[in-house]
Protein backbone atom coordinates (compact mmCIF):
# COMPACT_ATOMS: atom_id res chain seq x y z
CA UNK A 1 0.00 0.00 0.00
CA UNK A 2 1.05 3.64 -0.97
CA UNK A 3 -0.82 6.07 1.43
CA UNK A 4 1.52 8.68 2.62
CA UNK A 5 0.48 10.47 6.13
CA UNK A 6 0.68 13.73 6.59
CA UNK A 7 -0.11 16.78 8.88
CA UNK A 8 -1.73 20.19 7.85
CA UNK A 9 1.49 22.00 8.61
CA UNK A 10 3.05 19.15 6.21
CA UNK A 11 1.11 20.65 3.42
CA UNK A 12 -0.04 23.96 1.05
CA UNK A 13 -3.69 23.75 -0.33
CA UNK A 14 -4.48 25.64 -3.57
CA UNK A 15 -6.83 25.73 -6.69
CA UNK A 16 -6.40 24.64 -9.95
CA UNK A 17 -8.38 24.11 -13.56
CA UNK A 18 -8.89 20.23 -14.47
CA UNK A 19 -11.03 20.41 -18.05
CA UNK A 20 -13.61 22.54 -17.11
CA UNK A 21 -13.38 22.42 -13.15
CA UNK A 22 -12.14 23.81 -10.35
CA UNK A 23 -10.34 21.26 -8.31
CA UNK A 24 -8.19 21.66 -4.96
CA UNK A 25 -4.25 20.82 -4.92
CA UNK A 26 -2.26 19.84 -2.30
CA UNK A 27 1.57 20.55 -2.57
CA UNK A 28 2.77 18.12 0.50
CA UNK A 29 6.51 18.64 1.01
CA UNK A 30 7.21 18.97 -2.81
CA UNK A 31 5.36 16.45 -3.97
CA UNK A 32 1.70 17.64 -6.13
CA UNK A 33 -1.45 15.76 -5.01
CA UNK A 34 -5.67 16.33 -6.09
CA UNK A 35 -7.76 16.73 -3.15
CA UNK A 36 -10.81 14.12 -3.59
CA UNK A 37 -12.80 13.76 -0.25
CA UNK A 38 -12.94 15.10 3.51
CA UNK A 39 -13.97 12.93 6.59
CA UNK A 40 -14.73 14.43 9.65
CA UNK A 41 -12.25 13.07 12.67
CA UNK A 42 -14.72 10.85 14.12
CA UNK A 43 -14.78 8.37 10.94
CA UNK A 44 -10.70 8.21 11.11
CA UNK A 45 -11.95 4.38 9.93
CA UNK A 46 -13.50 5.58 6.74
CA UNK A 47 -11.02 8.14 6.17
CA UNK A 48 -8.47 4.88 6.36
CA UNK A 49 -10.53 3.00 4.58
CA UNK A 50 -11.21 4.79 1.71
CA UNK A 51 -7.43 5.73 1.91
CA UNK A 52 -6.61 1.84 1.02
CA UNK A 53 -8.82 1.78 -1.73
CA UNK A 54 -7.07 4.62 -3.13
CA UNK A 55 -3.82 3.95 -2.43
CA UNK A 56 -4.58 0.59 -4.43
CA UNK A 57 -5.73 2.34 -7.22
CA UNK A 58 -3.08 5.24 -8.08
CA UNK A 59 1.02 5.46 -7.44
CA UNK A 60 0.42 7.17 -4.41
CA UNK A 61 -2.35 8.86 -1.87
CA UNK A 62 -2.23 10.92 0.85
CA UNK A 63 -4.59 11.07 3.78
CA UNK A 64 -3.71 14.59 6.20
CA UNK A 65 -5.25 14.86 9.92
CA UNK A 66 -6.66 17.96 10.56
CA UNK A 67 -8.03 19.13 13.85
CA UNK A 68 -11.75 18.44 12.83
CA UNK A 69 -10.81 16.77 9.33
CA UNK A 70 -9.07 13.82 7.55
CA UNK A 71 -8.12 15.23 4.00
CA UNK A 72 -7.68 12.47 0.93
CA UNK A 73 -5.73 13.25 -1.82
CA UNK A 74 -4.05 11.49 -4.51
CA UNK A 75 -1.25 12.32 -6.90
CA UNK A 76 -2.30 13.64 -10.19
CA UNK A 77 -0.40 11.35 -11.78
CA UNK A 78 -2.80 8.85 -14.02
CA UNK A 79 -6.49 9.05 -14.11
CA UNK A 80 -6.82 6.36 -11.22
CA UNK A 81 -8.15 8.74 -8.56
CA UNK A 82 -10.93 9.97 -10.59
CA UNK A 83 -14.00 7.86 -9.44
CA UNK A 84 -12.79 8.58 -5.97
CA UNK A 85 -13.67 12.81 -6.59
CA UNK A 86 -16.70 14.34 -5.37
CA UNK A 87 -17.76 17.73 -5.04
CA UNK A 88 -16.04 19.60 -2.10
CA UNK A 89 -18.36 22.37 -0.72
CA UNK A 90 -15.85 25.15 0.68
Amino acid sequence: MNLRLATLSDCFFFKFWYGDRILGGINCQGEIFVQLQTFPTQRQDRAYEVGSLLAAQVERALLIKGKDQYILGATLRGQGWLPFLVDLQE
